[in-house]
């Protein structure tokens, strides 16, 4: 069984109460002041703060919040509703329809390589994701793009500073265009090691990125060498702003929480989906992440999965609450797999194939993701294969092993 009770208060309804609640009694007021305030839906003319000269304010506010209240999205220990985070490219950049969509959800947003590649070149990806991030924070000082910036795969036909970093050092690639790795030759360099941190450097520190996205983090320490692993952990200490490492989850066992030592948060790209495809794993990925620091960031992102009988985003949703922290985020990927026939590949315009961070899924959008939440009660509770926890405005109750539709 898996259950989401939410009373029925919802996204911009609920956003302006708290908005309005903020303008009239201050930031500091606590939320359990305001309960009074949900429901009936007029009980705010009723409340003892109201006054005549309050309630010309709130008029005026209302006004206010109503242009600008779309714009505020959920971002640390804020939880009025589900954060959400986004992660896309379009080769012809984003629409304006779709940078509004950004500016009014995510909190933090990565761009994926290859993005805007007809417009900078197919290898300008740093130029391109450098001018998406002005472009995203115009739109919305509080969006966090990250630099997507790749650990294992050596890019050299869409990034420029690949391409001569490995034209000088050629001992650093086991192959190119993609099909090649950073080899153990290349972290064992200081030279390398400098180069791969003063790129996130000059990305973050001299354009609009907040932080970076380190892609196949844990693939170094598995794939290449444990010693490589070790240095770019102690690398990722080095990088500014908020590093957040893919990987973290069931079959990754080469570096977990110690990776969270030196990075900020963790990416979880088989939320309940393709590698967490057995009861056991998917157990041990939640158990896991109920013991990551509640500083530490936290993405989670689902999509629709056969192996646990899943086909929209409420069983992921509920299992997301049950280990969301105060840096916790969702994204949920409406596609069947990892790969959908609805956007064209990334270089050959003539091949119906498509990654599934192609902007075609940018925009998606469920009720439930709006919904008033409130603050947590207190951590989950977990009885075997049980999971509960209540907030302020919810309850959840969530059995993996009934769902599970595979072997044990």
């Amino acid at each position: 069984m898996t259950k989401i009770t939410l009373l029925q208060n919802t996204f911009p309804e609920s956003r302006l109460i708290l908005q309005i609640k903020k303008l009239i009694l201050g930031h500091q007021s606590s939320i359990e002041d305001f309960k009074p305030y949900h429901f009936p839906r007029f009980s705010l003319l009723k409340n003892r703060y109201f006054s005549t000269y309050k309630g010309m304010f709130l008029f005026f506010s209302l006004l206010f919040i109503f242009q600008w209240g779309n714009a505020q999205i959920i971002g640390p220990g804020d939880w009025s509703s589900v954060r959400l985070y986004g992660h896309a490219y379009d080769i012809e950049d984003f629409s304006k329809e779709e940078y509004d969509f950004i500016a009014n959800h995510f909190y933090y947003f990565t761009i994926e390589k290859r993005h805007a590649r007809e417009i900078y070149g197919a290898t300008s990806s740093e130029r391109a994701s450098a001018a998406t991030a002005a472009k995203i924070v115009a739109n919305n000082s509080n969006t966090h793009p990250l630099f997507y910036w790749n650990t294992k795969v050596v890019y050299d036909e869409i990034y420029e500073t690949v391409q001569d970093s490995i034209a000088a050092n050629p001992d650093w690639a086991s192959g190119k265009n993609g099909g090649g790795n950073w080899t153990d030759t290349a972290y064992a360099s200081e030279e390398f090691r400098t180069w791969f941190v003063d790129v996130v450097e000059d990305m973050v520190n001299n354009y609009a990125h907040e932080g970076t996205f380190l892609d196949a983090a844990l693939s170094v320490g598995g794939h290449i060498s444990p010693t490589a692993g070790a240095y770019l952990k102690d690398m990722m200490a080095e990088m500014p702003g908020p590093t957040i490492f893919n990987g973290f989850g069931p079959n990754t066992p080469y570096a977990r929480f110690d990776y969270l030592e030196t990075a900020e948060g963790v990416f979880l790209e088989h939320f309940f989906k393709t590698q967490c495809d057995n009861l056991a794993k998917g157990k041990k990925m939640l158990d896991d992440l109920l013991l990551v620091p509640n500083e530490k960031i936290i993405i989670a992102n689902a999509g629709p999965e056969a192996f646990w009988n899943t086909t929209d985003h409420k069983f992921s949703l509920a299992a997301f609450l049950i280990i969301a922290n105060d840096n916790s985020y969702y994204h949920w990927m409406p596609s069947a797999n990892n790969w959908s026939s609805d956007h064209l590949m990334f270089w050959d315009e003539e091949m119906p194939s498509a990654n599934n961070w192609s902007s075609d899924h940018l925009m998606f959008w469920d009720e439930d993701f709006g919904k008033y939440l409130g603050p947590p009660l207190g951590p989950a509770s977990v009885n075997g294969y049980v999971y509960t926890r209540e907030f302020d405005n919810a309850s959840i109750d969530l059995e993996t092993k009934p769902l599970w539709t595979g072997s044990p």
